[in-house]
C-alpha cells in the first residue's frame, strides 16, 4: 500500500508476544472432547442492567448524559430527554 506509514514494535516478527506463543495451531488445532461428541460450543451471556441511567420518573434531578452514543450529549435539568430516553425502551 503506497503512502501508509511505516510501523515499527519491538515484537514485529517474533513469535512469542510477551511470553504467550501467538503462532497458533495451524492444521493441528486440539480436539477440545466435547461431550456426547457435540461438534458446537453455545456460550450464551445476559447482562441485565436495571436503573443504571438517570431518569426524572426515578427521582433524579436530571436526565442522563453519560450512558448513550450520542455524542455531546448534555444532560437537561429539570426535563426528560426523550431521544436519549428512547435508547432504554
Amino acid at each position: 500500500m503506497s503512502g501508509a506509514p511505516n510501523t515499527y514494535h519491538p515484537n514485529d516478527g517474533k513469535s512469542q508476544y510477551g511470553g504467550r506463543d501467538v503462532v497458533g495451531y495451524g492444521s493441528s488445532s486440539p480436539d477440545p472432547k466435547w461431550p456426547n461428541g457435540a461438534k458446537v460450543a453455545l456460550n450464551l451471556v445476559l447482562n441485565y442492567e436495571e436503573g443504571g441511567e438517570n431518569c426524572l420518573l426515578h427521582g433524579d434531578g436530571e436526565s442522563e448524559k453519560l450512558l448513550s452514543e450520542i455524542v455531546g450529549a448534555g444532560a437537561i435539568v429539570g426535563q426528560r430527554h426523550a431521544n436519549m430516553e428512547s435508547l432504554y425502551d
